[in-house]
């Protein structure tokens, strides 16, 4: 609140042109907060490759068999369901 305060006070002190503006704070204050890889429920395919170091072709190719069973399709786009892939790993011996 103080500091919507005080832009609201630079704002009118500067006649509105200044480089602390209330939209740029606005949207700095409800910037986007990344969510880690491990409490994530899907994720993408680099995302998932990155985090179970196996390459992204691989990937692809286990998603593209395996719809319905640990991956799903969003678009055109293949998503991996981390907590079911972990089972998958789990129990597979070779990929």
């Amino acid at each position: 609140m103080q500091k919507q305060e005080s832009v609201m006070k630079n704002q009118l002190t500067n006649g509105g042109n200044s480089m602390s503006d209330p939209i740029t704070v606005i949207k700095q204050e409800n910037a986007v907060t990344k969510i880690p890889f491990n409490e994530r429920y899907t994720l993408t395919l680099n995302e998932a490759s990155q985090y179970f170091h196996i390459g992204y072709t691989r990937l692809r190719l286990l998603a593209e068999c395996n719809i319905g069973v640990f991956a799903i399709r969003c678009g055109n786009r293949y998503l991996i369901v981390r907590p079911k892939f972990e089972e998958y790993l789990i129990n597979t011996q070779m990929i």
